[in-house]
């Protein structure tokens, strides 16, 4: 008798979403009739709504009135030995991230599985041809989600492997129509203390088993209708996950699922857990709109507070040794001649020295306490505010380090977000850089999360992180990117590990996938320890301009990985470049920026393109090569006659046409010189 009144109540409830429906600006979502629609003017998922437990049916690419149509679809999300809903509903708002974001309409579906409570969230950004999804959890199971993972069977009758892949957790699952889809997948790598190879691409065809990969985005190409859509996976990189399989992605001939979800059934607590998400998005088959459609989904994550150009003490290898308040003044008064916006103090500002400290009572790393983040006492005995005070004077913004406490999971996240939000109200800190992350379990990251949300909530915004991914188990290119910018790298001359084409080829080929803009990219003292590198070196620091090197980090956040009071007299000539640069900046990093020409390895033409709507910038370079004019191809329309006026470097006026392959013509005067250009291309 209970199970028929659950049942009628379910109906009951059924019944009454059966033509709801809510919008913002071009957003929607609807339920009608057992069907729900969420999209925008750009695209639509179809969902059969199955109770709540919904199942994507159709794709459609509102841009070109194209829907894919999946045969054979299952439930999105799954998890072994769980029951049907108990009940389900759903709810539409119109929410922004902070106060300074814009807003987008967020879907929420609540299921009820007795114990355990599942919500699926939908975040559709207007005009976005993309939509984000995540769940949050809570509650109690006594199932256990996470299985063994199995190698392929040898024999083609043996099914083990799929039957074992499908009883895998999954976040989402896209049906396909036919066998005839190229798959691309892109897996990351940071740590960069470590790795210098930052991006690997692998295309896929599968056969008669599902394959298993790793990796953050998949590339989808239907051979037979020439279109497109793209899965983004929203998570740390794959060693960095919780309850990590081994994949992210099980590609077979009929279906895509999005496995790991960052958790397992021991991680559930009373309050919400959240998972990691992902993003699905359509366009047509060519690169251009594939990657255009993906990055402008990854631009609502960005901010105008999270430009700068910054300089940080610590690529001069002093460490803290000369942090003091004479030596910050005496840096502010030279970044300032120099262009800079930012100065960040790194670690050795504050009371708690660390592990990394020059001096040898350096101990701490793990864990701090509130004392740890005041001013040394020794080293700033005015406290902050003669630093403050040029600061303001010379309008410079001034930037602190900072490593959260991880003992017990950032158990005291909440008292270290108070620290934060004390320093941006007493100094008027709003940059931090936040390094020594680990995440060592899904409590971990949640707790992180909190301590972010606070941040930011309680200053309304203002404050943005630089989140180091130079070494451990930290937060990649795809995850937490709301909160602010990347520190992607640690290069110094001291130990010959920094060459301008490596900085450059990691900067390019991550650009295809994560917006450069943001991405702190260093340039340091060419300067120094000329002995490091063999004297015959010619791809050494010393061999470049140092505008050159700056050049570099245009398209990315420029990191000035230095000590300004070092420099010689002639490093300061480089002013006149930021000065362009920062007039062109806003325009250059709001473009949709990809890179152009060959992969950079020192002897290349290269480069990165801005695209607009119609206009845009080229930012070109000749590295050490004897040709001196080079058709590269670019993301420009085939036979379209572009004008392009010289902003910096070694370049000049000129106008052009794009040949048949979209390819411009480009000349400089000599090896080892750029040149950025503004385009405009012509009626």
């Amino acid at each position: 008798m209970k199970d028929k009144l659950l049942t009628m109540v379910f109906l009951m409830m059924s019944l009454l979403l059966m033509a709801q429906q809510s919008t913002f600006k071009d957003c929607y979502v609807t339920l009608e009739q057992g069907t729900l629609e969420i999209g925008n003017s750009k695209i639509k998922q179809t969902f059969r709504w199955n109770g709540g437990n919904i199942i994507l049916e159709k794709l459609t690419n509102l841009s070109n009135e194209f829907v894919e149509v999946f045969i054979d679809a299952v439930p999105d999300f799954f998890l072994k030995d769980i029951p049907p809903p108990d009940s389900a509903n759903w709810r539409a708002e119109v929410v922004k991230r902070f106060s300074h974001t814009t807003e987008y309409l967020r879907i929420t579906i609540t299921q009820h599985l007795h114990a355990l409570v599942i919500q699926r969230i939908f975040e559709v950004h207007p005009e976005v041809p993309a939509i984000a999804t995540y769940y949050r959890v809570k509650g109690s199971s006594s199932a256990h989600w996470m299985i063994p993972p199995l190698q392929h069977q040898d024999m083609i009758e043996d099914n083990t492997f799929t039957t074992s892949m499908e009883q895998s957790p999954r976040l989402g699952s896209v049906s396909l129509k036919g066998k005839h889809y190229k798959s691309r997948v892109i897996a990351f790598q940071d740590a960069t203390d470590h790795h210098n190879n930052l991006v690997r691409e692998q295309e896929i065809t599968p056969y008669r088993k599902p394959i298993v990969l790793p990796g953050n985005i998949v590339l989808v190409d239907d051979v037979e209708s020439k279109r497109s859509f793209f899965i983004l996976k929203e998570s740390p990189l794959g060693f960095a996950q919780q309850a990590y399989p081994g994949f992210d992605f099980v590609i077979g001939q009929d279906r895509i699922n999005i496995t790991g979800l960052g958790m397992d059934s021991n991680d559930l607590q009373a309050d919400w857990t959240t998972t990691y998400g992902f993003v699905i998005g359509v366009a047509d088959a060519d690169q251009v709109s594939v990657l255009s459609s993906l990055r402008s989904y990854q631009k609502t994550k960005g901010s105008p507070q999270d430009e700068m150009i910054l300089m940080n003490t610590w690529g001069d290898r002093g460490r803290d040794s000369r942090m003091s308040e004479s030596f910050v003044l005496a840096e502010l008064e030279k970044a300032k001649r120099l262009g800079i916006t930012h100065v960040q103090l790194d670690d050795g500002w504050q009371a708690g020295l660390s592990r990394n400290s020059a001096n040898k009572q350096g101990l701490m790393w793990d864990d701090w306490t509130i004392e740890s983040w005041q001013p040394h006492p020794e080293r700033f005995p005015r406290g902050l505010a003669p630093v403050m005070t040029k600061a303001n004077e010379l309008k410079i913004e001034i930037g602190l380090w900072f490593n959260p406490s991880k003992v017990n999971s950032y158990a005291q996240w909440q008292r270290d977000a108070d620290i934060l939000i004390d320093l941006h109200r007493q100094w008027g800190i709003y940059v931090f850089k936040i390094d020594g992350i680990e995440l060592t379990d899904k409590r971990a990251e949640e707790n992180l999360r909190k301590l972010f949300e606070r941040v930011k909530h309680n200053t309304e915004g203002r404050v943005i992180f630089n989140f180091d991914v130079t070494a451990g188990k930290r937060l990649g290119y795809h995850y937490f990117t709301e909160f602010g910018n990347i520190f992607l790298e640690n290069r110094y001359t001291d130990w010959g590990n920094y060459y301008p084409h490596w900085t450059l080829r990691n900067l390019w080929q991550l650009s295809r996938y994560v917006p450069p803009e943001k991405l702190q990219v260093e340039f340091l003292n060419k300067w120094r320890n000329l002995s490091k590198y063999p004297v015959n070196d010619l791809l050494a620091p010393a061999n470049y301009t140092f505008d050159y090197l700056v050049a570099i980090t245009l398209m990315a956040q420029p990191l000035a990985w230095l000590e300004a009071t070092n420099l010689p007299k002639e490093a300061f000539d480089v002013s006149d470049l930021l000065k362009r640069f920062e007039e062109h900046r806003f325009k250059i990093h709001s473009g949709i920026i990809l890179p152009i020409g060959e992969e950079p390895d020192g002897s290349q033409w290269t480069g990165f393109q801005s695209m607009g709507r119609n206009e845009g910038y080229f930012l070109v370079f000749r590295e050490f090569n004897e040709v001196s004019a080079k058709a590269m191809k670019t993301h420009l329309p085939p036979n379209k006659k572009v004008r392009l006026e010289h902003v910096a470097g070694n370049g000049k006026n000129f106008s052009g046409k794009t040949t048949t392959s979209g390819s411009l013509t480009f000349s400089l005067p000599k090896p080892r010189t750029f040149a950025l250009y503004r385009y405009i291309v012509q009626p």
